[in-house]
């Protein structure tokens, strides 16, 4: 009889070790079962579920090792909703599922598991052969998962809200111009207004000395006044 152990082993220290024991008939050289079911020859001794870092670790019974990230698993999940065709003829492609984890695995008969997404989604079923599809493949599914994205402009992060627009800037206001006098526009008018200022200070005198001799006074110097 060929045994496949199922170990879903927890991330968490603090959580016991789930062991699964899954039988399958003996298979010879037949690939069939009686029930008309094509049964994979592949068959994996050993999965490891990590919780903490989203992955899946799948041993198969010929020696090889997979590591397959959830992000991977959920978005070829081989279920209705991811191979539905779009109103383009396109193949829908599941996007912003970067940070998705994984809750659950459970066995579906001895052919296949059930993977159970924190996003809620559980309508996958991964048998033996799709697993080791995905692993023996993985860089270039993951390949062909980013293209389908740009070329749809979709985005593994999760679909942010729209952010409001920012408020209009307030109408720019120009400045009023500066009046600039040069240096030597300012002299020339002092130097007008000195000579301006003595003309009428000699007017003054002029004027102060006539009528002084129209009084009769001597005329004499202002400083000769003050002695």
């Amino acid at each position: 009889r060929l045994a496949a152990n199922i170990a879903l082993k927890q991330s968490s220290p603090c959580l016991p070790l789930l062991a699964l024991r899954c039988w399958s008939s003996d298979l010879g050289s037949s690939a069939v079962s009686t029930s008309g079911r094509e049964v994979s020859l592949r068959v994996p001794v050993e999965i490891k579920l990590r919780k903490g870092a989203k992955r899946l670790e799948v041993a198969f019974d010929d020696g090889r090792r997979f590591v397959l990230p959830a992000e991977l698993l959920r978005v070829k999940s081989p279920s209705a909703d991811t191979g539905r065709v779009d109103a383009h003829g396109q193949t829908k492609v599941v996007a912003g599922r970067r940070h998705v984890g994984i809750l659950s695995v459970d066995p579906v008969g001895s052919y296949a598991v059930r993977i159970v997404f924190d996003d809620l989604h559980r309508a996958g079923i991964y048998t033996w052969d799709y697993l080791y599809d995905l692993g023996s493949h993985k860089v270039s599914h993951i390949r062909g998962y980013l293209q389908d994205l740009r070329a749809r402009g979709l985005s593994r992060d999760p679909r942010a809200k729209p952010l409001p627009p920012p408020p209009a800037p307030p109408p720019a206001t120009r400045p009023a111009a500066a009046t600039h006098k040069s240096p030597t526009a300012t002299s020339a008018q002092a130097a007008a207004a000195g000579m301006a200022g003595a003309q009428a200070a000699a007017q003054a005198a002029r004027a102060a000395q006539a009528t002084g001799r129209d009084r009769g006074e001597p005329s004499q110097p202002a400083h000769q006044m003050a002695s």
